[in-house]
């Protein structure tokens, strides 16, 4: 007679052999392959890149810019659509995304800055208001590409409202009373008002220097020495609330608007010493130089005239 099989038997264990399996378990005796479609760029998509400079994850957005800026040169003709979704990034949150975006409009050709300069400004501008302090510390860098690109067209467009901003920025005073801004400058662009504050002043003193530098001779002479007079301008001067400023005298006056305000806090900078006293005081050299500045130290009975010119 076979000898019955009990339910739920208790195996025995020997020795030097391995603990036998259960029905159940689960083999992981398996391993993973990566796969790598080669297609995934769709070849220079285009949509899709602009897509992705939207996406919730930064590293994606930073990804995009790269790969738009790789292709630009393809879509020349599109440059107006990829400025109006990669512009906005100039205020993104994310740090590299920003960067990526510096690249990006430095790697742009001079022509294509000069025709979106002003949609550019507007988030650069924004950008030296907003309310985040890392975005308003990387803010004037992008001022940097376009002092370096298209320089002449930059000043000319926006001078005005971009000095204006650095007041703000750098939280001085507009009216000019002699009371420190340090302290509520670098309370407005927290941990990294050192190195910040240090960037914005060396852009400050680019401004300035390529507002006030000579106009040089912009259109070829061909039949009379007057007819520049009588061509059609390509910016209108009478446009309601303009701030375009077509010559380096009409940028000088404009500067006299603030000088006040602007001496004050250079000179008070400048007390701070380090890299970023010396960096304010080429700017009040820089200007000295250019104009017969006479001040007391209390900033109110100051005199600002051009200097003279033989």
């Amino acid at each position: 007679m076979a000898k019955k099989v009990k339910d739920f038997e208790k195996q025995k264990l020997k020795v030097g052999k391995s603990k036998p399996l259960k029905s159940n378990a689960t083999s992981t005796s398996f391993g993973t392959k990566s796969l790598v479609i080669q297609s995934q760029n769709k070849g220079h998509d285009l949509s899709s890149f602009l897509a992705l400079a939207r996406h919730y994850h930064a590293p994606t957005r930073r990804q995009a810019v790269g790969n738009i800026s790789g292709i630009i040169h393809l879509h020349e003709q599109e440059i107006g659509e990829i400025l109006e979704i990669v512009c906005p990034l100039i205020l993104d949150e994310d740090h590299q995304v920003r960067i990526a975006v510096s690249g990006f409009l430095g790697n742009l050709p001079a022509a294509s800055l000069q025709s979106h300069i002003k949609l550019i400004l507007v988030h650069i501008h924004a950008s030296m208001t907003h309310i985040t302090p890392a975005i308003r510390a990387d803010s004037t860098q992008f001022l940097q590409v376009l002092m370096k690109h298209c320089p002449e067209q930059f000043v000319r467009v926006g001078f005005t409202s971009t000095l204006a901003l650095y007041f703000p920025l750098l939280g001085w005073n507009l009216q000019g009373n002699s009371q420190s801004s340090s302290v509520s400058s670098t309370l407005a662009l927290g941990k990294l008002a050192s190195k910040a504050r240090t960037l914005h002043i060396n852009t400050l003193n680019k401004l300035i220097q390529l507002g006030t530098a000579s106009d040089e001779a912009q259109v070829d002479i061909l039949f009379h020495l007057d007819s520049e007079k009588f061509m059609i301008p390509t910016i209108n001067p009478f446009e309601e609330g303009s701030q375009i400023t077509e010559d380096s005298e009409a940028r000088k006056e404009a500067l006299r608007i603030y000088y006040k305000p602007l001496i004050n806090g250079l000179e008070i900078v400048q007390k701070e010493g380090g890299e970023i006293g010396r960096a304010s005081s080429k700017i009040l050299t820089y200007l000295q130089a250019e104009f017969d500045i006479k001040h007391t130290n209390n900033m109110n009975s100051a005199v600002m005239r051009p200097k003279e010119t033989v």
